[in-house]
């Protein structure tokens, strides 16, 4: 868009709203779902997600709880990880 509307000096701008009230922890964002909208390997987002400030949250799902009770789940904050994934396009877009 920007680049058909800036030949006629348009001013652009691109605005996203992220619902930031998420119950903890069905709608948090899963590790592949992270690594997708941040175009990174999913090995990479706990690290990403630590140095970039994302909460982390850690639970095992109810489904588990009885036939794999040592197993547990990392998601990630959505609000942060949105910003993130925004920080990260822009970085990409920037060189």
């Amino acid at each position: 868009m920007t680049e058909q509307l800036g030949q006629a000096q348009v001013a652009v701008e691109r605005q996203t709203e992220v619902k930031r009230d998420f119950l903890r922890p069905d709608e948090w964002w899963t590790r592949s779902y992270t690594a997708e909208l941040w175009r990174v390997p999913v090995d990479e987002v706990d690290d990403m997600a630590a140095q970039r400030g994302v909460e982390i949250y850690r639970y095992t799902p109810r489904a588990g709880a009885m036939s794999s009770p040592g197993t547990s789940v990392a998601v990630y904050d959505p609000g942060r990880a949105h910003d993130v994934a925004e920080e990260l396009r822009s970085e990409r877009a920037a060189g």
